[in-house]
Formats: C-alpha cells, structure tokens, sequence
C-alpha cells in the first residue's frame, strides 16, 4: 500500500495546491485586498513545480533524500540561480547585444546546477548509500525553486506593468 500511495503522492499534491489557489484567487477577487496577491503568486509559481517534484521522487524508489536536503536545493537553489544567472545575463546581453542568447540559454542552466553540486558533494557524499537517483532528485528540487522564483517574478513584473490588473497576473501564471 505504501508504494503505490508514494507513486501517486504527486495527485493529491495538485489537487490541494489547486484549491488553495483558487480560495486564494476568489478572496482576492472578490475582497480586492491586494494582501493576497504574494500568496497567489507564491501557490501560482510553485504548484506545478513541486507537484513534479513529487512525482520524480516517488519514481525513484524509495524516499531516500530527506526532505531537509530538498528544502535546502529549492530554496537556495532558486535564490542562488537566479541570481547568479540574472546578473551574468545582464552583463551578456549588455556587453554582446542580443546575438549571444545561446550564451543566456548556457548562464542559466549552469546557474542551476550551483547548489546541487554542492550538496552532493557535501550533504549526500557523507551517506554510506547513494544512488544515481539522489542527484537527479536534488537537481529537479534546484530546478523547482529556480523556475518558482523566476515565474513570481514574471507575475510581479506583469502586475506591475499591467497597474495591478489580476488577470494579467492569472494569465502569467497560467502560461
């Protein structure tokens, strides 16, 4: 039983992410109180990335990278790859013109790879088992955060630019 609840975990990951979203928007829309604009931002950009995070790791096995170690990859993963990949993509394209996005392309998945590689070679090396999956695992759990960061601050961007029209925001966050 416990297997095949691990490899459908990624379902009722979804369903409930969706109807917190949807609560989160309908209060908003119906209260226009702009204080939960980060909460539906943050459940929009973040839903569909840890929902595949849940459904590569019930596909490897066991659990077998604890949470902690996924938490760390998310978050400082996000924050250090977009960083990073945001301020050498505004040197690029400042200092080369627009000719260079296959460098862009290049910044920016090596910026994902940052924390992971850390990790592994920190946290997960320490393990007397580990397994190719471990990697693959931590690597999708620095990818998840780079990818939440980066549409948040699509949906930001589009709020902004749009003078804080939700729609605008809800379609961001939809494509």
């Amino acid at each position: 039983m416990g297997d095949r609840w691990r490899r459908w975990a990624w379902v009722p990951v979804f369903v409930v992410g969706l109807i917190l979203y949807l609560v989160v928007l309908r209060t908003l829309v119906s209260t226009k109180n702009p204080n939960f604009v980060p909460a539906l931002i943050l459940l929009g950009a973040t839903l569909v990335p840890l929902t595949f995070l849940t459904f590569a790791q019930a596909r490897t096995g066991r659990w077998q990278v604890p949470a902690s170690v996924l938490v760390t990859s998310a978050f400082f993963g996000g924050v250090i790859g977009t960083v990073v990949a945001g301020t050498l993509e505004y040197d690029t394209l400042r200092g080369l013109g627009t000719l260079p996005m296959l460098f862009v392309a290049l910044i920016e998945e090596s910026a994902k790879l940052i924390v992971p590689v850390v990790l592994l070679f920190t946290v997960v090396a320490q393990r007397r088992r580990r397994v190719p999956s471990d990697g693959l695992i931590i690597g999708i759990a620095a990818g998840m955060g780079f990818a939440a960061l980066e549409t948040m601050g699509y949906a930001f961007s589009a709020l902004l630019s749009s003078q804080g029209n939700i729609g605008a925001v809800e379609q961001t966050l939809f494509i």
